[in-house]
């Protein structure tokens, strides 16, 4: 093959895997964020207080953080093909049982399938990706096109939540993944090819059982504290069993012959602060869009259309702001973008806090700022914490680091809610203040990290 046909995009039967897998991704990705501004709605309908719509956020979030190493296992032993068919199917099917839910046990548990789903779905993308396009240029421009397409959902989760919930519904919010899903499924069936196995791929299932006790057991504790009193005995039993599940957990993981987290991994500086950063990213974004979706509506009356547009200023100037922080990073190394978007973020989230009540222009300035600190740190961010990770754990740090910053999802939702909660949705300044000094605390985690190891 020529070098010019190497050099030129993939085109024609080419360019299908990597739609086939990018609309499964995209439908990952957009479910993280296009529910927030129906969760108001959900409650009048479903019933249910703001600990309710906290779980039926975290039911995602919690399964996807604690399976996505798992996900990982099962596609080196079952194939990648294989395995992000049936994350697929699952999170399809998931779907269809969000849409008819008549109470919120049955939404929680359909959302914790789609989860598992979805843990199922995203490792595999990525290699499914790596192995359609074995040329190097064609794999980074293939892998470009997935990672915008993150940044294309994110961006535009409040938007369709708001468009489909104030016309059709909250349900249509699910009924969408439907149609999608399925004609994922018929692409990839088609158009992508399956990988090797690798037969002695093994799963971890005592570690895996004991970080989902843990993550589960630290989001009731912290989701049940604004109802109950950070003294009562239940959330105190819930925080002490996630810390000794947790520690339980790493104890497995240093001991057994086959982790699923290996401890050499933190014996990476770049990896760990990079992971650190990833947990404080998520903890400000996902936390800021549970607690502004709420008051929006709750405290200023918005429809859920009116929401989701007024999410706009933020995620449109971070989808665009993703390709030059790549490109900062390229040109810098990924420190000091990641340290400058994170401050950003903590900055704008700040901004916002002493003008939400009023949601005067300074509150509209701090939702941009923000934007341009999100989109400016997530591709350094990953590029710092694989930096200097062996290239035989290069597969299981990437689905470390996405677990990261799940966890920061779970516990920023869980930890800003019960804080929204107890203060009420008219007086977010509080929650915002916190989310501010995590992104801050995240910023200073990679202000020790030298130059060289921050090199993409």
């Amino acid at each position: 093959m020529s070098q010019a046909a190497l050099a030129s995009p993939p085109t024609g039967l080419r360019l299908l895997p990597l739609l086939a897998v990018c609309l499964g991704f995209f439908l990952v990705v957009l479910d993280t964020t296009v529910l927030n501004v129906a969760l108001p709605d959900i409650g009048r309908q479903l019933g249910g207080s703001t600990a309710t719509l906290q779980w039926v956020v975290n039911a995602y979030t919690v399964v996807l953080a604690g399976l996505i190493l798992s996900g990982g296992a099962f596609g080196d032993r079952f194939g990648n093909r294989r395995t992000y068919l049936a994350g697929l199917g699952v999170f399809t099917a998931a779907s269809v049982l969000c849409s008819v839910a008549g109470g919120p046990g049955v939404l929680m548990a359909a959302r914790a399938l789609q989860g598992l789903g979805a843990a199922l779905m995203l490792p595999a993308s990525i290699a499914l990706i790596t192995s359609s396009y074995p040329d190097p240029a064609a794999r980074s421009r293939a892998l470009g096109v997935w990672a915008a397409v993150a940044g294309v959902a994110f961006a535009g989760g409040p938007l369709v939540g708001g468009l489909l919930t104030s016309g059709l519904g909250w349900r249509s919010i699910f009924l969408l993944n439907i149609p999608a899903g399925m004609l994922a499924l018929w692409a990839t069936w088609q158009h992508v090819q399956e990988t090797p196995r690798v037969g002695r791929a093994s799963f971890d299932v005592p570690g895996q059982l004991l970080i989902m006790l843990a993550l589960s057991s630290l989001t009731y504790g912290l989701i049940e504290m604004s109802a109950l009193g950070m003294g009562h005995p239940r959330v105190v039993a819930a925080l002490v069993a996630a810390a000794v599940l947790l520690a339980a957990f790493m104890w497995r993981e240093r001991t057994t012959a086959h982790p699923m987290l290996p401890p050499s991994l933190f014996r990476v500086p770049s990896f760990t602060r990079g992971s650190l950063a990833g947990f404080a990213f998520n903890f400000g974004e996902y936390g800021l869009l549970f607690v502004l979706a709420l008051a929006f509506q709750e405290a200023h009356g918005w429809t859920a259309l009116q929401a989701g547009l007024a999410f706009l200023p933020m995620t449109v100037v971070s989808a665009g702001m993703t390709l030059p922080g790549g490109l900062l990073a390229a040109r810098f190394g990924s420190h000091w973008p990641l340290r400058l978007g994170l401050v950003l973020m903590g900055l704008g989230i700040l901004t916002m806090s002493v003008s939400a009540q009023a949601l005067s222009p300074p509150f509209w300035l701090g939702m941009v700022t923000f934007g341009l600190g999100s989109g400016m740190a997530v591709s350094p961010m990953t590029a710092l914490a694989l930096s200097e990770v062996p290239v035989h754990l290069a597969g299981v740090g990437a689905a470390a680091l996405n677990a990261a910053r799940q966890v920061g999802s779970v516990v920023g939702v869980a930890t800003l809610g019960s804080v929204l909660a107890a203060g009420g949705t008219a007086h977010p300044g509080l929650a915002l203040v916190i989310a501010a000094a995590v992104c801050l605390v995240g910023a200073l985690s990679v202000w020790q990290v030298s130059p060289s190891a921050a090199q993409p």
